[in-house]
């Protein structure tokens, strides 16, 4: 048969073999991977049980051989509705035969809430939601029409000004989360199809009395109700695994907010400052970690099911690294071989690359935590933030949009892009009505951001090497100095 593995074999004993199908059944699937993979149901081997004939029905299947060797899975399924509330839940008992002889059985269920919006405050959650991934998209679309008006190079030249990591990730936010919104549509979309075929399977089933084939005919209405509720269920849970990913580009967008104060941007600080040490100690850490990884299939592949394949074998091996694994069946294989490995791996990986990961970061973290000591706290920020508003709505001091306004306005929009020095009466010129304090303390603290921005530390090694070089120019330059 040309769907053995080996041909020649199978002529030579008259094999019939039959090839996987869409899931591979050589391991234990997961309750995920069953429900999510569409199988190709034989509409003919269908069978709708009663209370009236099951036992009889059953008893003919088995007589009639309605399992063969080409079987690859039966599925018992059941749906059952909740009026408390609202929910219609499909049961599915699925038997799968590998083609290795084995039978895996799993119980997978699909519930669907018929009506996804029950009160008016759940649709202004989501339109609260929408408006301000909108606002997001406008501001970007600000900055992308700024960024076009002074771009002087080409499409190039724009995406190394414009598309830094964080514009990145709003950009992320804003695309997933219009994905998922018309994933939400087509989701209720088909919710609500399922609902209008529940309301009317009913009528329908009366109206089949009249049929030729009674029988038949209801069959092929509980198909069709069954393969609507299959195809909901496959879309409620791709909706819901989009949407679980979705906090974590929230969460980027929240240390992009942290930037704005220097105590709460100390991981992210700290994270950028190692980012070089920790790419060239991954390097060395991956290629260690998937030496043991390709060790550990060799040894246990074939009696641990945790060691059968790659990602298995990767998986096993990060939980061993946080301290949760199987040894006693790791020691049933062979109790010296996994000794020595489990022993090598923890010496090896834990005990010396993670403890050097450690230290690569805390090092970091204690040179960034010295860096912002100077820098506010966030109660003393928003001290500040509600000092200039009082004082902006009593009109003693002047927005700091205002002051950009104006400043933009005299000196063009484009004086943002580059460094200009400007004296603080050119500036009180520039933004009429400013006070000589306000005026003060903006570019005090202008120049101030400026020097942290481009501040360059040097080395002692550095500066004497450099005060080496001045003392020689000096001395060919100017002899007797």
């Amino acid at each position: 048969s040309k769907d053995c593995a080996n041909t020649d074999m199978s002529l030579k004993f008259q094999l019939q073999c039959n090839k996987e199908m869409q899931l591979d059944l050589t391991l234990d699937p997961t309750a995920f991977d069953i429900s999510q993979i569409m199988f190709s149901e034989a509409r003919n081997k269908s069978v709708f049980l009663r209370d009236t004939d099951f036992k009889s029905k059953l008893r003919s299947l088995e007589t009639e051989e309605w399992l063969d060797p080409r079987t690859y899975r039966v599925m018992v399924s059941l749906l059952t509705y909740n009026g408390n509330v609202d929910l219609l839940t499909m049961t599915n008992v699925q038997f799968m035969f590998s083609r290795s002889g084995h039978i895996w059985k799993d119980i997978t269920k699909r519930t669907f809430k018929l009506r996804k919006y029950d009160s008016w405050d759940m649709y202004l959650w989501d339109i609260l939601f929408y408006m301000h991934i909108t606002c997001i998209l406008y501001i970007e679309l600000k900055e992308v029409a700024a960024e076009i008006r002074l771009r002087t190079g080409g499409f190039v030249e724009f995406l190394k000004n414009y598309m830094g990591f964080w514009n990145g990730v709003d950009w992320i936010t804003i695309l997933v989360a219009y994905v998922m919104l018309i994933v939400w549509l087509l989701r209720c979309g088909k919710v609500n199809m399922l609902a209008d075929d529940m309301v009317s399977l009913p009528g329908k089933l009366s109206a089949c009395s009249s049929a030729p084939n009674v029988e038949l005919c209801q069959d092929n209405l509980y198909f069709n109700f069954y393969s609507d509720a299959e195809e909901a269920g496959k879309w409620i849970k791709d909706s819901n695994l989009l949407g679980a990913f979705y906090p974590v580009i929230i969460m980027l967008r929240l240390f992009k907010a942290f930037q704005a104060q220097p105590r709460l941007a100390l991981v992210a600080m700290t994270l950028y400052n190692s980012a070089g040490d920790l790419a060239h100690f991954c390097i060395v850490f991956l290629a260690a970690f998937f030496s043991f990884v390709f060790t550990g299939i060799a040894l246990f592949g074939q009696e641990i099911s945790d060691f059968a394949q790659f990602d298995r074998g990767v998986m096993t091996l990060f939980r061993m690294l946080m301290g949760d694994f199987n040894y006693d069946a790791m020691q049933a294989n062979d109790r010296i071989v996994a000794a020595a490995f489990v022993g090598l791996f923890q010496i090896a990986m834990f005990l010396i690359m993670l403890n050097m990961l450690i230290a690569i970061v805390m090092d970091n973290y204690a040179e960034t935590k010295a860096n912002l000591m100077n820098g506010e706290t966030l109660w003393e920020e928003i001290f500040q933030i509600g000092l200039r508003a009082w004082e902006n709505w009593k009109g003693v001091r002047i927005s700091f949009h205002k002051v950009k306004k104006d400043l933009f306005k005299t000196r063009g929009r484009d004086c943002d892009k580059h460094v200009t020095v400007i004296t603080k009466r050119e500036f009180m010129q520039a933004v009429p009505g400013i006070t000589d304090s306000q005026a003060g303390n903006t570019m005090e603290s202008a120049v101030m951001f400026w020097g942290e921005m481009h501040k360059y530390e040097v080395s002692m090694s550095e500066l004497m090497s450099s005060a080496s070089v001045a003392a020689a120019f000096a001395r060919a330059t100017r002899p007797g100095v």
